[in-house]
């Protein structure tokens, strides 16, 4: 009986520690509190765009600019349901157990992640190349994710058909 007991008190301490965490992370509120979310791939941002004719820089595409959306270089675009964004929100907060992150420098994202709430929209803008992301200036997160959640957020995406520079070769030699 007593031995019963113990048991039940550890696993209803152990469900309660990880739900805690769950509650408590602030991005993991953001993306349950959304009123939806958008997963997209886009046009590569961040990379000067130069004028063909004067060969003048003219600037770079931002996935979102001012709050507002590019839809203009946006490829794909799939809306998750409830379910689904708390998958992805698990697959963001997942702990870094890794000692040593690999660092590859490119920056060319082509992924992004949309949270809507009410008339404010929040965002990760990422890359699979060098696996970095960056985010709006409501969300603080570090982009140093291990090996092991770089490949579940690549497979989220890739179940979903958002398949636009998705070629996972930096990815799935891991």
């Amino acid at each position: 009986m007593i031995r019963h007991f113990f048991i039940t008190v550890f696993f209803a301490a152990l469900f309660s520690c990880s739900f805690g965490q769950r509650i408590n992370n602030k991005v993991y509120q953001k993306f349950i509190t959304a009123d939806s979310v958008i997963i997209v791939s886009h046009l590569t941002t961040y990379i000067p765009i130069v004028d063909d004719k004067t060969n003048e820089r003219i600037g770079s595409y931002r996935l979102v600019e001012k709050n507002r959306v590019n839809y203009k270089i946006i490829k794909e675009q799939y809306r998750l349901d409830k379910k689904e964004i708390d998958s992805l929100a698990l697959i963001m907060i997942e702990a870094n157990k890794d000692s040593t992150i690999e660092d590859i420098g490119c920056f060319m994202p082509h992924h992004g992640i949309l949270i809507y709430k009410k008339s404010k929209c929040s965002f990760f803008d990422i890359c699979f190349g060098c696996r970095h992301f960056i985010t709006s200036k409501d969300i603080t997160l570090s982009d140093e994710i291990s090996d092991k959640t770089w490949l579940h957020l690549y497979h989220f995406f890739r179940n979903r058909k958002l398949n636009y520079e998705l070629t996972g070769e930096t990815i799935e030699q891991q």
